[in-house]
């Protein structure tokens, strides 16, 4: 069934009365906005089904993320978001968080965020407000107030909030993306540019979801920004032992994400517990990235379009682009979009240019998976993938270069197609060597 748009029309949704016991008898009145509208009764239970849906996703994940689900599966990594999810899970099956779960449906209906991505996005929305008063209080909060303990609460907080705390973080959550900035997510890539720096006279990459664009400061100083590995199996440790300041002067760096984000959103965007010493990272390595003499740039747009390519094709002076970067990026876009960013980036790269991706080896399990023992040896959930521009000017398949424990990177070995990746490499290089 089809549902219209419309602008500032009521909605009738079905009030929950809790989780456990359904839907109540009897409607509620709920202006929705700019939300999902219905031009006449007759969509009244699509839009029923919809919200109850969306309500059983939305706790269903944030039961998982709060490690209450069945052994622990999908539990955040994080103990204090696992604390505020466990709130935020317990305030949402009660009446008065109704209000927020329907305004949660109401952005789902707007912007099309799903459950998950709305969970994850909420708990930095509140980082983001607490930062903004210089307030880290957050961080020792638990679920839910004991009786008589006295002791500060989500459940107390998200009871506190009003109108005005309601629009702010509608405002927000209707705006912002997760947009997660992990420099040791560039340890691949660095050690990419090392392998390839000297085959070109001016190195020209572009960095796909770039977030803040600071990605250049951990090829700079891989050493100084990238704390060390906890394990490299690598043939001579080709990550572990990249050199430090040997990232080339006369490079071209552009960095490219859906929106532009402020620092201070990127730095919300962290871990709770990590977050001071995100903010430590961050904030020296705009210094360093602002003083360097590599040529950069930060456009925002839509990667699957060619518009956006012909600003990079401008700042770039029409030149072809050795590497185009792309990390936890492509898995969000559908198959026919994918296929359409790979081909406009085709299009840039040189013959035998590079499209470097740091991206899930299973989607649908990686986060269980934490890059703990496994059978004596650690469980890769994440690779490093490399395709290639061959001669006739297409992109090779995707070859596993790189295995890594989890996006965060802290544990490498070597991918099936390692030795190709690395011998395809050399190659090049010794070429250009020999018609040099």
């Amino acid at each position: 069934m089809s549902t219209q748009l419309a602008e500032s029309q009521p909605v009738y949704l079905l009030k929950e009365a809790d989780s456990n016991q359904g839907i109540a008898d009897g409607y509620r009145l709920f202006d929705a906005g700019l939300a999902l509208l219905m031009a006449n009764e007759d969509h009244l239970p699509e839009l029923v089904d919809n919200y109850a849906n969306f309500s059983s996703e939305l706790l269903r994940y944030l039961r998982e993320q709060a490690g209450l689900a069945e052994n622990g599966r999908g539990k955040h990594p994080d103990s204090a978001i696992c604390v505020f999810n466990q709130g935020l899970y317990n305030f949402l099956n009660t009446s008065t968080g109704q209000r927020l779960r329907d305004l949660l449906f109401d952005i789902y209906l707007r912007t099309g965020k799903k459950p998950d991505h709305l969970v994850d996005l909420i708990a930095r929305v509140t980082q983001y407000l607490f930062r903004k008063n210089n307030d880290d209080s957050y961080i020792d909060l638990i679920p839910t107030e004991e009786e008589g303990s006295g002791q500060p609460s989500w459940s107390a907080y998200w009871q506190k909030l009003g109108d005005d705390d309601y629009d702010r973080i509608q405002q927000l959550l209707e705006e912002k993306q997760v947009s997660t900035h992990v420099l040791t997510r560039y340890r691949a890539l660095a050690a990419l540019v090392q392998l390839v720096e000297n085959q070109t006279n001016e190195l020209s990459i572009v960095d796909l979801g770039c977030s803040c664009n600071l990605g250049l400061a951990g090829l700079m100083r891989p050493k100084q920004w990238l704390p060390q590995l906890k394990e490299d199996d690598t043939p001579n440790g080709i990550i572990s032992n990249l050199p430090e300041n040997n990232f080339p002067n006369d490079a071209t760096w552009c960095g490219v994400d859906l929106a532009i984000v402020s620092d201070e959103w990127a730095k919300a965007c962290a871990y709770f517990r990590q977050y001071e010493s995100e903010h430590t990272q961050m904030t020296e390595a705009r210094a360093l990235v602002s003083s360097h003499e590599v040529s950069t740039s930060t456009l925002s747009g839509d990667i699957t379009e060619s518009d956006l390519w012909q600003q990079i094709d401008l700042l770039t002076d029409s030149r072809p682009v050795d590497i185009v970067h792309a990390s936890m990026v492509l898995y969000q876009l559908g198959p026919e979009q994918v296929q359409q960013c790979l081909d406009l980036a085709c299009q840039r790269l040189v013959i035998g240019g590079c499209f470097v991706e740091l991206t899930f080896i299973n989607q649908d399990s990686w986060f269980a998976n934490t890059g703990g023992n496994h059978n004596d040896r650690w469980e890769a959930t994440i690779q490093s993938t490399v395709r290639f521009k061959t001669n006739d000017g297409r992109l090779t398949e995707p070859y596993q270069w790189l295995l890594w424990d989890k996006s965060r990177c802290e544990k490498v070995r070597p991918g099936k197609d390692y030795d190709m990746v690395m011998h395809t490499l050399l190659s090049r290089r010794q070429s250009i060597g020999e018609n040099s």
